[in-house]
């Protein structure tokens, strides 16, 4: 099961998929997580990371690849 959650900045969406996760006994990934992961094995901060992401439509395509790769993993409660 994947359940995503998408809003503005600041409008609970972390604290609502943590508490959730925990409920469920399911992990929880987020943008931030993933974005950092991507910079660490780029050997990059995450605010070079940030930067190149807006020139370098790769970035997005990393984040893409990597989101594929947890749907694709089996979790079960």
């Amino acid at each position: 099961m994947i359940i995503s959650f998408s809003g503005a900045i600041g409008s609970g969406k972390s604290t609502i998929a943590e508490m959730l996760a925990k409920k469920l006994k399911m992990p929880r990934y987020y943008m931030g997580s993933i974005m950092r992961e991507i910079a660490k094995q780029k050997n990059i901060s995450f605010a070079e990371l940030m930067e190149l992401n807006k020139t370098d439509p790769a970035v997005d395509y990393e984040v893409d690849e990597y989101q594929k790769k947890l749907g694709k993993l089996k979790t079960t409660l």
